[in-house]
Formats: C-alpha cells, sequence, structure tokens
C-alpha cells in the first residue's frame, strides 16, 4: 500500500466505494465518516453526507448500488453486474479517483461468477488510467466461504489476477481503501479475521456451543415456533435463481411468473393506474 499510495497522481485524492448492498456499505461509510471529509453517501451515518448517486460522484463517496432508485426496471447488482461495470469506467475515467472500492457477496440465488464478471471492466479501467499517466488502485473483500456455490478462494484469485487489493474482510478492505485515499501510510488496520478465528469466536470460550434443550410446551404457547421447526415452505415471486437454488437443496417452491406492471416505468404505471 505505501508503493500505491507514492504512484498516485496529484489529482488522484478521492476513495469511490461501488458496494452490491446495503449493509457493507453501511458499515463502510461507518468506518470511514470520521478519517475521509467530506464523505457523500446514499447510506449516510454519523458525519456522511447524503446524495441519491445518480450523478456524478463528488469528493469521497460511498454507493450502494443495490439501492431501489439503481434497481428499478433491472436486475439487483447482485445478480447482474452491468451497473457496476459501468459505475467503475465512470469513476476510472474521474483524474481524482485514487482507489475504487468494492464488494463481492457469494452464495445461493447472485450471480454464479461474480469476480470474474467484474474482472474485465476492472481491467479496463486500470489499462485506461494507466494510459492516462494515473495509477488506479482496486480494494476488495469477499463475503463468502469456499463451501459456496462460487468458492471464495477461487473468487480472490480471479480479483487478484485483475490486479485487485484483496482482504479477508470488509472492514479491512475499507481501512486500507481509506489509507490509501487518505495518503496515510501509517494508517492501522484492523486484525485480521480468519476462518480459524472467526470459528473459535463462533464456539466461545467454552467449546462448541450446545443447544439449550428444546421447550416443547412453547409451541402450544407460541404457534409460529411450530411453523419455523418445520420445514422451510417456499413460495418464490419473480426470478427464477432463487427457485433454482433452493431447489437445488432440496427445498420445495411454488414458482410464480410475476413481473413489476409495465417493467416498472413509473410514468407508464401512472397511465395504467388512471386507466383502471
Amino acid at each position: 500500500p505505501p508503493a500505491d499510495i507514492d504512484r498516485l497522481a496529484p489529482s488522484q485524492r478521492y476513495l469511490r466505494g461501488l458496494y452490491s448492498g446495503g449493509t457493507l456499505c453501511a458499515e463502510c461509510v461507518a468506518v470511514l465518516q470520521g478519517t475521509l471529509r467530506p464523505l457523500f453517501t446514499n447510506a449516510p451515518v454519523g458525519a456522511a453526507q447524503r446524495i441519491d448517486g445518480v450523478g456524478p460522484s463528488r469528493a469521497h463517496t460511498v454507493l450502494d448500488l443495490g439501492d431501489d432508485l439503481f434497481t428499478v426496471g433491472r436486475l439487483h447488482p447482485m445478480l447482474d453486474p452491468a451497473l457496476r461495470a459501468q459505475r467503475i469506467a465512470q469513476e476510472a475515467a474521474d483524474p481524482e479517483t485514487a482507489v475504487i472500492l468494492l464488494d463481492v457477496v457469494l452464495g445461493e440465488g447472485v450471480h454464479a461468477d461474480p469476480a470474474g464478471a467484474l474482472a474485465p471492466a476492472i481491467a479496463a479501467a486500470r489499462a485506461g488510467a494507466a494510459g492516462a499517466g494515473r495509477h488506479l488502485v482496486f480494494a476488495a473483500s469477499v463475503c463468502g466461504t469456499d463451501e459456496d456455490p462460487q468458492p471464495r478462494a477461487e473468487q480472490v484469485a480471479r480479483l487478484g489476477a485483475a490486479g485487485v487489493l484483496v482482504e479477508d474482510s470488509n472492514v479491512r478492505a475499507v481501512a486500507l481503501a481509506g489509507m490509501i485515499a487518505g495518503r496515510d501510510p501509517g494508517f492501522v488496520l484492523p486484525p485480521l479475521r480468519s476462518d480459524t478465528a472467526i470459528r473459535d469466536d463462533a464456539d466461545g470460550e467454552g467449546g462448541p456451543a450446545v443447544p439449550e434443550p428444546c421447550d416443547t410446551d412453547r409451541r402450544d404457547r407460541h404457534p409460529e415456533d411450530a411453523l419455523l421447526s418445520g420445514p422451510p415452505r417456499v413460495v418464490n415471486v419473480g426470478l427464477e435463481i432463487f427457485a433454482d437454488s433452493l431447489r437445488a437443496q432440496g427445498v420445495g417452491v411454488v414458482d410464480l411468473d410475476w413481473r413489476p406492471p409495465a417493467d416498472g416505468d413509473r410514468d407508464m404505471i401512472a397511465l395504467l393506474e388512471r386507466l383502471e
């Protein structure tokens, strides 16, 4: 990272975070809002200032691209990388961008290869910046495990091959990006969170967690417990990929083919409502 800081052009002063979901985006803002200012976001926390994010970024900007404003008439960015790829190109073309921060989320019901889908956009952005005499840094975290349909190790390798600095947690990736954008090589990164450490934390000091005995009488007092104690019963509305993921895990699904009226076009929906 200090070497990355030294390679930045004088104009490169800002961090741009492009998140696929709100939870990790809000965590990022919470970490940065006290150190990078001004900080703009559509998921404001603390001192961060609210923007909708549709227009060009300003100063340090962190966006949740899964916000409803970005998903009207299109798939969520965890399913379709097109919007994030477009935004990567937009931020990379800004001579003030120093580092672009990303999250990659794995699991059932998301893109089959999210890192691989983003890699061409990342490579093109880095090449374009280099052609303009700038060193553009990408930092990312991968949320998932090797047991996911997209094994975490393979996703990390794809990002690394594209020149991305991959950290083992979102907080560390945020801190690394903040260090680079703030040009502060002395910034201390949070401790590593290895899989072993996470398992140890989950087990607790007294060894593996032991479930409490089941209170069978509670089911009579709280009927919802009986519902939750049985196998899931799912009605899938809309995207077939969610139903396919559940079926692959042996879960029964009733699939309802539905899409928003007028494909989510608000003006057309308003016209249709006037006809009713």
